[in-house]
């Protein structure tokens, strides 16, 4: 099963100030020059009555005011203010359905020490992947068994997993690429039966809501296709843009109602989609005007066959109307678009700058583009799109190789470029990242050194990464034997880790990594997935097996139960360290 990591890039600060530019007198533009003062020009205490004054006057606006919010607890936490774990919980409890939320958990995360928190939400989400984020940026989806989907709430981490077949017996049913509807209340997927789509019409398009015990409706069942791959709902969630597959393998851009299932084909693209789905999914414009596509400039004189692999981005109408339009051109792959919030312009992934793969933007207007396509960032690998939020991140994933994978922070303003005068880090190889309580470093693993084939078969070793220098450092235990496992608990004072170790017997212990001296101590022999360190630094929380909650006193290695709690699969410790919750299920 592929394994892969999702990523996401915040750009939504940088568009803010982009937009407030043209506005000076509007709240947005108010709102964004104190944005400004503090993140851009590091005056954080002069911010953050600004920050109050602005929620007073403008509590009524929840979009505004629950930006203002997450950024005031943005400053807190630069300056070590212990008001910005209060301030994100703020954001979290009164503006829930706002994007920033989703912003303020990461951030609340952070700062207590979730083990699942990653770069900017680079972490993994699951073994196979994410398929779609709602627009909002809190509902992820992705396939969680080949008759299940999962919905996760970015917010909550709730997870929901919703049935979504018929489970007829004897009959072999599978489910593809989910699609998330705008509001992230409904999923429209390609079912499957016996997993060899053929011309025997052995496909539907099917829709399930993501109410408590909600059945699949069959949207289409039509012997005219194949294959269905949902691309894009309509704004108003009254039909779904799919790709779909013909008995002969051409596909077609076509509407589908949700109502009764009726097609509306805009475009035969004949053979000219090639590749992972999402690399050529087409994505609809904010203003839902046109549609965008990456296409074979040239089609095959048959299916599977190729003449060129040079791959462009096209634009098209969104009511079929007129023809596509090539915005990006070249002997080259162009792939995996995405509009970025304000519609004028798209990032897509391509090889155009050398042959390594980066994200590139292209400027348009009215469908057409403006200006020669600009490098966003260089080297990303071949990552592919998943979605773009309206607050401006940008979700993508990239498969997991041998060597682990990459994980990027990138800086935009507000036309995609690089901000100059910011330290933006080359890509780091490796997995299981874990931000430092300051935000100035990462914790990652990664095999020490490949074989000659380029695989690494050598244990997992300790990274530490500085995102000012760009400095790595390694740390390996005199036992040469043992081999990091799972992710790093960072200690809140920022000098240390915990670092799950394994020896050759798959026997695992626990041990405190000092970053100065480069010791590894022996600190517990009880390691689990599911462990917190306290606030004071003074306390190692466990749940092992057999249902135990179990604190380690981390100076005298003293354990004691602390509670017993049978069939639990999550737990989480309170901000205060007083309070555990558990997940029973």
């Amino acid at each position: 099963m592929k394994r892969t990591w999702i990523a996401a890039l915040s750009l939504g600060v940088l568009l803010t100030l982009s937009a407030v530019a043209q506005k000076p007198s509007t709240p947005e533009a108010q709102l964004g020059a104190i944005i400004n003062q503090a993140e851009i020009e590091g005056k954080f205490d002069a911010a953050i009555p600004a920050y109050k004054k602005f929620l007073a006057d403008n509590i009524k606006n929840k979009a505004l005011a629950a930006k203002a919010q997450f950024h005031l607890g943005v400053a807190y936490e630069k300056l070590g203010n212990a008001e910005a774990r209060k301030t994100y919980e703020l954001v979290m409890r009164d503006y829930p359905k706002e994007p920033v939320a989703t912003d303020a958990r990461r951030r609340l995360a952070s700062l207590v020490g979730s083990p699942d928190l990653g770069l900017l939400a680079s972490h993994q989400i699951s073994s196979t992947g994410a398929d779609a984020i709602s627009a909002d940026g809190r509902f992820m989806v992705f396939e969680d068994s080949e008759s299940e989907f999962a919905i996760r709430d970015l917010v909550t981490d709730q997870l929901m997993r919703l049935t979504a077949t018929k489970e007829n017996p004897g009959v072999h049913e599978r489910i593809y690429n989910p699609l998330l509807s705008p509001d992230g209340q409904q999923v429209v997927y390609d079912w499957t039966i016996n997993d060899t789509p053929s011309s025997n019409g052995d496909s539907q398009l099917r829709v399930i809501s993501k109410r408590a015990d909600s059945k699949p409706r069959i949207l289409v069942d039509n012997r005219e296709f194949t294959i269905f791959e949902p691309a894009a709902w309509a704004a108003d969630s009254k039909s779904v843009l799919v790709t779909a597959w013909k008995p002969d393998q051409t596909e077609q851009l076509v509407w589908f109602s949700l109502a009764d299932g009726s097609p509306k084909p805009l475009k035969s693209l004949d053979w000219r989609l090639r590749g992972i789905p999402r690399r050529s999914r087409p994505v609809i414009s904010p203003d839902g005007m046109y549609i965008a596509y990456a296409a074979l400039a040239v089609n095959p004189s048959k299916a599977g066959k190729l003449e060129s692999t040079d791959e462009h981005i096209y634009v098209l109408r969104s009511d079929g109307t007129g023809t596509e339009i090539d915005v990006v051109k070249g002997a080259n792959i162009n792939e995996s678009p995405i509009w970025m919030p304000d519609g004028k312009s798209l990032l897509f992934v391509s090889n155009r700058g050398g042959g390594s793969f980066g994200l590139w933007s292209v400027a348009l207007q009215s469908g057409k583009a403006t200006s020669n396509p600009v490098l966003v960032k260089p080297d990303t690998g071949r990552i592919s799109s998943i979605g773009m939020t309206l607050s401006g991140s940008y979700y993508y994933e990239t498969p997991f190789q041998t060597v682990g994978t990459k994980i990027f922070i990138t800086d935009l303003d507000g036309n995609n470029v690089q901000k100059t005068g910011i330290h933006t880090p080359e890509a780091i190889i490796g997995n299981s990242p874990e931000w430092s309580p300051d935000g100035k470093s990462i914790a990652f693993l990664r095999p020490a050194k490949p074989n000659d084939q380029g695989r690494t078969n050598a244990v997992d070793t300790l990274f530490i990464y500085s995102t000012e220098t760009g400095e790595e450092r390694r740390y390996t235990p005199a036992n040469t034997g043992l081999e990091a496992v799972r992710s790093s608990l960072w200690f809140h004072d920022g000098k240390s880790v915990l670092q799950t170790m394994q020896d050759s017997k798959g026997d695992k212990a626990l041990y405190r990594v000092d970053l100065r001296s480069g010791e590894f101590k022996l600190t517990s022999l009880l390691s689990s997935k599911l462990s917190y360190i306290s606030s004071d630094d003074k306390t190692y929380l466990a749940a092992p097996v057999g249902g135990r909650i179990v604190a380690t006193n981390l100076n005298t290695g003293q354990e004691r139960d602390v509670a017993a709690v049978p069939g639990h699969d999550f737990m989480i410790l309170s901000p205060d360290d007083k309070t555990i919750y558990v997940h029973v299920g």
